[in-house]
């Protein structure tokens, strides 16, 4: 609070601002601590931080970032998710610097993708299950189906060389009533295209 004028003063939201942790590879990334959204870029060489703010605003990440100035055109590679805040601060802020997605963050986008599916077939065959208490023969066919799938969401997350036989027969089973599912499974496993770390963009 300004003692002068009693106006509530918003608190300065950088934690932490080090320009000599600025270095050649960075990586930017959000961090939830609690209730609150953090921004950090951090040198990837070393492991320390140059700059930690609470906000992942793209418009308040770039102010923090501009405190840099100059020092920022030592970046030659940064790494990021593929949130678009955080590609769009980089084109903004760090133009000359090659942009890195980190194959971890697509993997994860992937598999989201592949949950999804799953979810929205366990909707609609909960939306196609009967009213009254009486179950008929395609609500027990229904039910017994949504258990299969709820049970071969932890298996859709592993190779199918790491399934034991009962999780191979499951797999089989629900994917002969759900090819959408089995689709996206098989583009899930692109993820062993990744042997390296990285996937670099063109800035």
């Amino acid at each position: 609070m300004d003692e002068a004028t009693g106006e509530v003063m918003k608190e300065d939201p950088i934690y932490v601002f080090k320009p000599e942790n600025i270095g050649v590879q960075m990586s930017i990334d959000d961090k939830a601590l609690g209730h609150d959204g953090f921004t950090i870029l951090s040198n990837t060489q070393t492991g320390k931080i140059a700059l930690m703010i609470e906000s992942t605003k793209c418009e308040e990440v770039e102010e923090s970032l501009a405190l840099f100035d100059k020092d920022l055109e030592k970046v030659k590679s940064i790494s990021c998710d593929m949130s678009p805040t955080y590609l769009k601060v980089c084109r903004n802020k760090l133009p000359q610097a090659q942009r890195v997605i980190d194959k971890f963050h697509i993997m994860q986008y992937v598999y989201d993708a592949v949950a999804q599916v799953r979810q929205r077939i366990q909707k609609g065959l909960t939306e196609e299950l009967s009213k009254g208490k009486q179950k008929t023969k395609k609500d027990k066919e229904i039910l017994s189906d949504l258990e299969s799938l709820r049970r071969c969401r932890h298996l859709l997350s592993q190779s199918a060389q790491k399934w034991s036989e009962a999780g191979k027969e499951l797999m089989c089973q629900v994917f002969e009533k759900h090819h959408e599912l089995k689709t996206a499974y098989l583009l899930y496993k692109v993820r062993y295209i990744f042997t390296i770390n990285h996937l670099s963009l063109l800035p």
